[in-house]
């Protein structure tokens, strides 16, 4: 019987470690084309109350209630993420199609080093300080960066988990024109 045992967490494990040999291998295959695992979620269920007050890093403070009546992007996340950084170019190819209706949000990290970070490396749009993670929370974000596309009524239209990637910036593209429709 223990020797079943063995056998059986032998081949487990054996299985565990081809089924994340394979997972590394595609996201490594997706990342040399451009592509990647996280993918555009286009009308993701669960996140029911997107309201929010946050202040602005320049000063003052933005409620998505003076965001209603257009489609705008969130875009998580935090001067220590590594995947934020990386995703940063093609940040700025989505900002450049949507204008002011682009806003980050810098979450679960310090408002020093977020502020720090923001003025050390420029873009675009404007950053919004959760220092506590209460907003990203209320959108369920599990993960930085997380990218969300949403809609004039204030529902949420798409959803990145994870770095953008060239072919999930031209999705939410699209949506965005569709939603601005």
């Amino acid at each position: 019987m223990r020797d079943e045992l063995k056998r059986f967490l032998r081949l487990a494990a054996l299985g565990v470690a081809g089924v994340l040999a394979l997972a590394v291998y595609f996201e490594l295959e997706g990342r040399s084309r451009g592509g990647g695992l996280s993918k555009v979620q286009l009308s993701p269920q669960g996140v029911v109350d997107t309201a929010f007050r946050l202040p602005l890093a320049a000063g003052g403070a933005l409620a998505s209630s003076d965001l209603l009546g257009r489609p705008y992007f969130l875009n998580f996340w935090a001067s220590w993420c590594d995947a934020c950084k990386e995703e940063r170019p093609e940040l700025d190819r989505l900002a450049a199609a949507a204008g002011d209706r682009i806003l980050g949000v810098g979450t679960m990290d310090s408002k020093d080093k977020l502020l720090a970070y923001d003025a050390a490396h420029p873009h675009g749009y404007r950053i919004l300080i959760d220092e506590d993670g209460d907003v990203a929370a209320k959108f369920q974000v599990s993960g930085l960066p997380h990218t969300f596309l949403v809609g004039p009524d204030g529902k949420v239209l798409a959803r990145v988990a994870g770095a953008l990637k060239p072919g999930d910036v031209d999705e939410l593209k699209r949506q965005f024109a569709a939603a601005r429709n």
